[in-house]
């Protein structure tokens, strides 16, 4: 398996904590951005049940069911409410608007607390109404003292909010922080890309250099660029291919020297053995003469004697 180049290296350095951090920026963003769009949706469904209660309490201490049917309408044209009901305390709808999509619980005409139920994209806020604190003076006391008469529950004001709107917007935020993070890594990546190939042209250089080098083109040099990071490295890769090549002639004078000595001891002896040759030639001639005669002249004794 191939492994990745240079440039594929740098942008993978460059890019990877990049991306990392506008992926761990962006998730931070969107969840608090939706927990405060969350939120806020939630206390404006509870300031508008409140509101509600409030203006219900006459109502339904009364039991005006025409009055309430007018808060109930007129809370219908607040935006994004789906569903408004308004229930006495024993659980009888007095009035309603809208469509409902959530059941009531069903403690609820008996609930003293306020209760939010989430189903899908409603939200449901039950607020308990209940008579407000009077302080009745005494008539029968000097001193003026005055009783507090106790909270009376009288009912409960049914609210019923959509998310639609709110699931639109947290969609929007989602897709507006994904652009600007996609936007950001854009041009985060063509910097990366225009910085490596700052840095990778170089070291491809460099790289193709001592390829050359090493194939015996002691002649490669790198183009150095004054304005490059890798100026320092690019001279001393100069320097060391000008000493190998400086070793290399060198070396081949010391080679073709030493060549030219051989040669010449090697013409002195082969001058000293043809030389030796003839002398042996010679005397080899000049032995056999002196023996020749004497032979001739033994020969010639031999005669005389045997005759």
């Amino acid at each position: 398996m191939k492994s990745p180049g240079i440039r594929t290296q740098l942008l993978v350095v460059a890019l990877a904590p990049a991306i990392v951090v506008a992926a761990m920026l962006t998730a931070v963003f969107l969840h608090a951005r939706i927990g405060d769009l969350s939120g806020a949706h939630q206390q404006r469904a509870q300031a508008l049940a409140r509101q509600l209660a409030a203006n219900a309490e006459i109502g339904l201490f009364a039991g005006n069911r025409s009055a309430l049917q007018m808060l109930a309408n007129a809370a219908m044209r607040e935006p994004d409410v789906a569903a408004v009901a308004i229930i006495d305390r024993d659980g009888t709808v007095l009035a309603q608007a809208g469509q409902s999509d959530i059941a009531l619980p069903r403690d609820a005409a008996s609930s003293a607390v306020t209760q939010e139920i989430e189903k899908g994209l409603r939200h449901l806020v039950l607020q308990p109404v209940a008579t407000s604190e009077l302080s009745v003076d005494s008539l029968f006391e000097g001193s003026g003292s005055s009783k507090a008469r106790p909270p009376e529950l009288l009912g409960h004001v049914a609210l019923e909010l959509s998310r639609a709107n709110l699931a639109k917007l947290e969609r929007a935020l989602i897709i507006a922080g994904l652009l600007v993070t996609l936007g950001g890594l854009l041009f985060g990546g063509v910097l990366a890309v225009r910085l490596s190939r700052g840095v990778s042209r170089p070291l491809v250089a460099l790289a193709q250099t001592v390829e050359q080098v090493g194939r015996g083109d002691l002649a490669a040099r790198v183009a150095v660029d004054e304005a490059s990071p890798l100026q320092g490295l690019a001279e001393g890769v100069n320097r060391m291919a000008s000493r190998i090549e400086q070793a290399r002639d060198d070396l081949e004078r010391r080679i073709a020297e030493a060549t030219t000595e051989l040669r010449r001891k090697k013409d002195e002896a082969e001058q000293a053995n043809v030389a030796k040759s003839r002398f042996v030639a010679t005397a080899s001639h000049d032995l056999r003469q002196p023996m020749h005669a004497l032979g001739l002249f033994v020969d010639s004794l031999r005669d005389e004697v045997g005759g």
